[in-house]
Parts: C-alpha cells; sequence; structure tokens
C-alpha cells in the first residue's frame, strides 16, 4: 500500500483547505445538530473546511486501508469523519465491490453511526453504504433506526432508502414515511420531504395517495418538498389541504 492513501496523509491534505470564515460556516449551518444545539456530539472539533473541499480531496483516496479509515472515523473532528465516510462509499458504490466488502463497510458504518450526528453526515453515505449493502437483505434495520431515540437514526434509516429508489423499488419508502411523518426532528422532516419526491417521481399515484392522507398534517418543509414536481395546480391543491385544517375547516 502506498504512503499516499493512508489516514496522516489525507488529514494534511484536508488541512491545507482550513478557513476561519469556513469553520464559522460550518458551525452555524452544516454539521449542526439541531437548532436547539442539542448535537449529542457536541465535543466535536471543527477544522473549518467546506464540504466540497473534503469530497474532492477524498476522492484519491479510495484505496485508503480499511484500519486507517476507522482511524478517521472515530475522529472528534466532523470533516474527517465526513472524508472517512466518502472514502467508504466510494469503496462500496465501486463497480468491483463484493458483497463481503460491502457487508465490512457496513459493520463500520453501524458501529459508528453515533458519530453520523449530522445532517450532511448522513447524506453522503447512508445510501451508498447501509442502502447498497441492504438492496437484496432484509431491511428490519431500517425500522430499528426508524424507532431509535436518535434523530439522524431516523435520517440514516430514510436516505438509504434512496439506494432502492434509484431502482424503482418503493415500498421502504413509503412504510418509513408512514412511521416518521409525525417526527419531531427538522432534519427528518426535511428527509421525508427528499425521499416522498424522489419516490414519486418512480410512482406518481402511489406518492398522491399517500398525500391525500396525510398532506393536511405532514409538517410544511416535508410537503412542499415532495410536491416540488407537481404542476400549479396540484401543489396548490396539497398546500390548501394543509391550510383548511390550520383554519379548522
Amino acid at each position: 500500500m502506498t504512503s499516499d492513501v493512508t489516514a496522516e496523509q489525507y488529514v494534511r491534505k484536508v488541512e491545507e483547505h482550513c478557513s476561519a470564515e469556513q469553520l464559522e460556516l460550518l458551525r452555524r449551518h452544516f454539521w449542526a445538530g439541531d437548532p436547539a444545539g442539542e448535537n449529542p456530539g457536541g465535543g466535536d472539533i471543527d477544522l473549518g473546511v467546506g464540504m466540497g473541499k473534503i469530497l474532492t480531496t477524498a476522492r484519491p483516496f479510495t484505496a485508503m486501508p480499511l484500519d486507517d479509515v476507522e482511524r478517521l472515523l472515530a475522529s472528534p473532528m466532523p470533516e474527517l469523519r465526513a472524508g472517512a465516510l466518502r472514502v467508504m462509499g466510494n469503496k462500496a458504490k465501486h463497480k468491483k465491490a463484493t458483497d463481503d466488502e460491502r457487508a465490512v463497510l457496513y459493520a463500520l458504518y453501524m458501529k459508528y453511526k453515533h458519530k453520523i450526528n449530522s445532517w450532511g453526515l448522513v447524506d453522503i453515505s447512508s445510501h451508498q453504504i447501509v442502502g447498497l449493502y441492504l438492496l437484496d437483505r432484509p431491511r428490519d434495520v431500517l425500522y430499528e433506526m426508524a424507532a431509535s431515540d436518535n434523530w439522524w437514526e431516523h435520517r440514516i434509516a430514510l436516505v438509504s432508502t434512496l439506494a432502492f429508489v434509484g431502482r424503482g423499488d418503493l415500498d421502504d419508502t413509503f412504510r418509513l414515511a408512514e412511521l416518521l411523518r409525525d417526527d419531531e426532528h427538522d432534519k427528518v422532516h426535511t428527509a421525508l420531504g427528499w425521499l416522498l419526491r424522489e419516490a414519486g417521481r418512480h410512482d406518481r399515484a402511489r406518492l398522491m395517495k399517500f398525500l391525500d392522507a396525510h398532506a393536511a398534517t405532514l409538517p410544511r418543509i416535508t410537503l412542499r418538498t415532495a410536491i416540488e414536481h407537481f404542476d400549479k395546480e396540484q401543489r396548490t391543491y396539497y398546500l390548501g389541504m394543509k391550510k383548511r385544517l390550520a383554519e379548522g375547516g
């Protein structure tokens, strides 16, 4: 294994892109656990590197040994965890990746899912690592995460189904939507709208059936995102359901 795919080399590359401006932006937005500041990853130490730089820097490190990847994944620095997750995702989606290799990546992801505790970390990783692994396997773990007390596990469960949606397999997305439609966390609201929208691109009738039953009580951001690809008349109809409920009609 060559020296340019070690954790140490990756850290040095990332540190070249640190900036005070990015540090402030990331603390306010990208790594935020929730608006109340209740993210249990509060001991994190931010470097101040934008996500774009993190992901492009990780690209040449796909061959990094898993021991090194794990060291990054265990880091208190979310930027390094993001790099580890991108490397893992690149390994998982590689056309030559075997089932055994994806199983190892999945196990590592689940071991550290308590560290995948921001929406940014979830969204760059779960569909590639968890979703691809579960394509032809039982998916009970998604429902276990949906029943967790942790909002980021709910988001992992939802975003993981993006791997299925891309293949027209929509059942788990809609089942999880039923379970999580009353979730209290805004980071779950946004993910739910996103996945409903993508599922609706494959089966508009099924999405409309879900919305006919639940549009009036869905969080506004969930509903607005889910219907983004509808025409104006349809958007007005479903937004009107929510408005009529609010007005007691």
